[in-house]
């Protein structure tokens, strides 16, 4: 489950991410880790999470507004 905030980039995260697939391109094998630097609210790397269930995802997020919903919204993944 994602938790966009209204006001802020997220809404537009939210739709380039799942409604778009901005990031749904081939591979020419699935990767066995990622990372999403300046991750903001961590939309991007709960995409990778599920889209290559086999991969570590590492995020990354500096600013603690971003980190407390990356944390929210990464929380069912390990």
């Amino acid at each position: 489950m994602s938790w966009p905030r209204n006001g802020t980039k997220d809404l537009s995260v939210l739709k380039q991410v799942f409604v778009e697939r901005q990031y749904d391109f081939p591979l020419p094998k699935a990767p066995i880790s990622i990372a999403d630097a300046g991750t903001n609210s961590g939309l991007l790397a709960v995409y990778f999470a599920n889209r290559y269930p086999g991969a570590s995802v590492i995020a990354i997020e500096p600013e603690d507004s971003n980190f407390k919903l990356l944390k929210r919204n990464a929380s069912p993944y390990p």
